[in-house]
């Protein structure tokens, strides 16, 4: 059995959010190439299985994302008209995360400057 590592729960959820970002892209981007479309085919395109596929398109469908129709599902016009914000969303969530890398790094450096001073605070005793 893996031992629990101390971060699992703190970045459990971030995994899980990037996974699902991910996953939805994934799908909205075959949907946008092949409209209409129907779950199985979503499933073989993107190597997802069909019950995550129709969680995602019941998802989006809620969101106005996406629409269904006789032959599959295609992606609504309010979408259309409104990726470019889609895209400038994601971009500020790129942005953050660099923030959170930077933020990480620091923790990197601050953690040797006080290894530093632990260590000369030693060699003086």
């Amino acid at each position: 059995m893996k031992k629990k590592d101390i971060f699992d729960g703190m970045l459990l959820e971030m995994d899980k959010s990037m996974d699902k970002i991910h996953r939805t892209l994934a799908i909205l981007q075959v949907i946008l190439n092949s409209q209409p479309i129907g779950i199985s085919r979503i499933s073989e395109s993107t190597g997802l299985p069909e019950h995550i596929v129709r969680y995602s398109l019941r998802v989006m469908q809620k969101d106005g994302i996406i629409e269904p129709s006789k032959s599959g599902a295609i992606v609504s016009p309010v979408f259309l008209d409104n990726r470019s914000e889609l895209i400038n969303r994601i971009g500020k969530m790129y942005d953050r995360f660099g923030d959170v890398k930077r933020e990480s790094d620091m923790l990197l450096s601050s953690n040797s400057e006080r290894r530093k001073v632990a260590e000369k605070e030693s060699s003086r005793h």
